[in-house]
C-alpha cells in the first residue's frame, strides 16, 4: 500500500520533471482500474490521471507532468499549438477545394 510500501513511477522525463520518484496510487486495498494505474491522489489532488473525480470538479488539460509520463511510455505528444495549424490549414484546404470544384 501507499504507506507501508508506496509505488512509484520512474521514467525519465517524469522524474526528472518532478525531482523525483512520481508516486502512484496504491491503496492499502486494491481497487481494479485505479490501483497501479494513477497518480497518487493525496499528491496530485486536481490531475487528469488521478483515480476519482469529486461532484463539480473537472479537469480538462493534460499536466506537463503527465505528458512527460506519455512521452516516457513512447507516445508522440504534439503540442497544442501544432493542433490549432493542423485545424486551419484543414480548413483552407477544405475552402480551396470548394472553390476549385464549385
Amino acid at each position: 500500500n501507499q504507506l507501508d510500501n508506496p509505488v512509484f513511477y520512474d521514467g525519465f522525463n517524469a522524474t526528472n520533471l518532478y525531482g523525483g520518484l512520481v508516486p502512484i496510487y496504491a491503496p492499502s486495498t486494491y481497487e481494479g482500474g485505479s490501483s497501479l494505474s494513477h497518480l497518487n491522489e493525496t499528491t496530485f489532488t486536481n490531475l487528469l490521471m488521478t483515480p476519482a473525480i469529486a461532484n463539480g470538479q473537472s479537469v480538462r488539460t493534460v499536466s506537463d507532468l503527465e505528458i512527460a509520463m506519455m512521452k516516457d511510455q513512447g507516445w508522440t505528444v504534439i503540442p497544442e499549438p501544432a493542433t490549432v495549424v493542423l485545424i486551419l490549414g484543414f480548413g483552407a484546404v477544405s475552402i480551396f477545394i470548394k472553390r476549385v470544384l464549385g
